[in-house]
C-alpha cells in the first residue's frame, strides 16, 4: 500500500513496499521501451526529400496502448500529434525511474514538477495497461484491472497530497515551543 505525505512547500514523500517498487519499475521500463521503439520509426525526411528538422512519424501507430494514450491526451490519434504527447511522457518516465528507490521504501519528490511527472507517467501507464487488457485472456485481464485500479489510487492520493495547501503552524504552538526553548536553554 502506498501512502503519501507532504513536508513543507515542495517535498512530497511516499512509501512503497519492495514488490510495488519492482512492479512499478518493470511496467515503466516496458512502456519506455515501447516509446523508444516508436521513436525509432520516426523520420526527419518529408516525402519530396525535404528535411523537417524534427523527427516525426509518417504513419499512425498500430500499438493499441500508444493509441489509447494519444486519445486520452489529445482526443485524437494521428502521427503529427504523437511527438507532443510521447516526448514529454518519455521524459516523465525517466524522471520517475530516477526517483524510485533501489530497495523499496521511501520515495522523495523534491518538487511539484516531479510529482507532476509521477502523475503523468502513472496515468498514461494505467491507460496503456487498460487498453492492453481489453484484448487479453480473462485471468490476465482481471490482474491488469487490479493493477490499473492500484495505479489510479496511487495517482489520486499523490495529486491530493501534492496539491493540498500547506497549513501554517498555529501561533500559539509556536509561542509554546519558544517558551520551552527559553526555559530549557
Amino acid at each position: 500500500m502506498i501512502c503519501w505525505d507532504r513536508v513543507g512547500d515542495h517535498l512530497v514523500l511516499g512509501f512503497f513496499d519492495q514488490a510495488e517498487v519492482d512492479r512499478l519499475r518493470g511496467y515503466l521500463v516496458g512502456l519506455r521501451e515501447v516509446l523508444d521503439a516508436r521513436f525509432a520509426e520516426y523520420t526527419t525526411d518529408c516525402p519530396p526529400g525535404k528535411k523537417l528538422g524534427v523527427a516525426y512519424p509518417l504513419a499512425e501507430t498500430g500499438d493499441r496502448r500508444l493509441r489509447a494514450i494519444l486519445r486520452r491526451r489529445v482526443g485524437e490519434v494521428g502521427p503529427w500529434r504523437e511527438p507532443e504527447v510521447f516526448r514529454p511522457l518519455h521524459k516523465a518516465i525517466t524522471r520517475v525511474l530516477a526517483t524510485l528507490p533501489d530497495k523499496g521504501g521511501l520515495v522523495q519528490l523534491h518538487s511539484i514538477d516531479c510529482a507532476g511527472a509521477w502523475s503523468r507517467s502513472l496515468t498514461d501507464l494505467r491507460v496503456a495497461m487498460a487498453a492492453s487488457a481489453r484484448e487479453a485472456e480473462p485471468v490476465l485481464a482481471s490482474r491488469t484491472r487490479f493493477t490499473t485500479r492500484w495505479l489510479k489510487s496511487v495517482v489520486r492520493t499523490l495529486d491530493a497530497t501534492a496539491t493540498k495547501e500547506v497549513q501554517p503552524v498555529p501561533q500559539d504552538l509556536v509561542d509554546s515551543i519558544n517558551q520551552v526553548r527559553t526555559y530549557w536553554i
